[in-house]
């Protein structure tokens, strides 16, 4: 047992000296914030906050409600898989509009 689970430990040091990091377990219901936390804390440098204002003050979301999460461009992922620690992702969410 101790050797399968240094073998497992062995993979991910493998990947993470390669610059790869995993995905965290982050669901589309959560607040933008709080993912954009879960990302930077699994090793992401690449986050690009995209606040979409388009909220009026009682109607329809509420402030940070998530829009997409696209990794790399795409809006499909997976929790556990691995990425390069500078892959682009974008967390696109709601919020008021300031005038």
């Amino acid at each position: 047992r101790d050797c399968l689970l240094s073998r497992g430990l062995g993979d991910v040091y493998k990947r993470q000296a390669m610059g790869e990091v995993r995905m965290p377990n982050i669901s589309m219901s959560e607040d933008a914030r709080d993912v954009m936390k879960k990302l930077r804390d699994a090793g992401f440098i690449n986050i690009v906050d995209q606040p979409k204002q388009d909220l009026v003050l009682g109607k329809n979301h509420a402030q940070y409600d998530i829009i997409e999460i696209t990794v790399d461009g795409a809006p499909s992922f997976k929790t556990g898989d691995w990425y390069p620690l500078d892959t682009e992702i974008v967390v696109s969410y709601h919020t008021y509009i300031f005038e």
